[in-house]
């Protein structure tokens, strides 16, 4: 039997929730119309295929991961709170927006930095045990 790759794994868990969160919305949209948490989950769901798209930062050979990291977090940062925006989140303050939104924000950029950083040391792992072989 083929070893499972972690990152692997992990890739096809995001495509499925990718998936099933369209298929929600539609489905949603269809039975109950544009509803305010369906309007959140749309702009929410738009911006995390944005910040997916900036993540392609990272496959650049140029860039080192600390010089696409100070890249790609204010373009994160930047797109989370033009979501909060469109939600009202701020209600029309952009300073207030940032006081609520910036601590999840950072928060929840280093929680996914930390899990992908040991989904990658578990991927190097095995393809150096591979290479041991």
């Amino acid at each position: 039997m083929k070893k499972w790759n972690p990152m692997n794994v992990f890739s096809y868990c995001m495509i499925g929730v990718g998936f099933a969160a369209i298929s929600v919305a539609i489905g949603m949209y269809i039975n109950l119309g544009m509803t305010e948490i369906l309007k959140n989950f749309v702009v929410w769901m738009i911006g995390g295929a944005i910040i997916g798209l900036l993540s392609l930062i990272y496959e650049t050979e140029q860039l080192s991961n600390v010089k696409a990291t100070l890249i790609h977090a204010p373009l994160t940062c930047l797109t989370a709170l033009i979501c909060g925006w469109i939600c009202g989140y701020g209600e029309h303050s952009i300073s207030l927006l940032i006081v609520r939104m910036l601590p999840t924000i950072a928060i929840i950029y280093v929680v996914i930095h930390a899990i992908l950083y040991l989904l990658h040391c578990a991927s190097v792992r095995s393809i150096n045990q591979k290479l041991n072989k």
